[in-house]
C-alpha cells in the first residue's frame, strides 16, 4: 500500500493505492472444474477537502484483469504497481460526499 498527500493553502487531496498480484491460485469450482488463475487488482481510495467545506469527496476505484490479458506488457511494467494500473481495465468506481461525525 502507498499513501500520497498534498496539502496547499486551499484544499489537500490524499491518493491511497493497494497493489495486489496474485499468482497461479488453484481455484476450484463445481461448475467449472479446477484451475489456476493469475491476475492483478489495483484498489485507489482518494480524498479531496476544500477549506471552508464542512465535507470531502471520497472516490474510490479498483482495476482488475488477468495476467494472461496482459502478457504483451513488459516484465518492468507488471511487476510495478504504478505502472501496471494504466493498462488495467475499470471495474468499479464510487463517488461520495463525506462529512464527518460531530462530537
Amino acid at each position: 500500500m502507498s499513501v500520497r498527500l498534498r496539502v496547499m493553502p486551499d484544499f489537500f487531496f490524499v491518493l491511497m493505492r493497494f497493489y495486489l498480484r496474485i499468482d497461479r491460485v488453484l481455484v476450484r469450482s463445481r461448475k467449472k472444474g479446477t484451475f489456476k488463475i493469475s491476475f492483478f487488482s489495483v484498489c485507489d481510495t482518494r480524498l479531496l477537502g476544500d477549506n471552508g467545506k464542512d465535507y470531502m469527496i471520497r472516490e474510490w476505484s479498483l482495476r482488475e484483469a488477468k495476467v494472461a490479458d496482459l502478457e504483451h506488457l513488459p516484465p518492468e511494467v507488471l511487476l510495478d504497481g504504478n505502472q501496471v494500473w494504466e493498462s488495467l481495465p475499470i471495474v468499479e468506481v464510487k463517488n461520495e460526499k463525506v462529512k464527518p461525525i460531530s462530537a
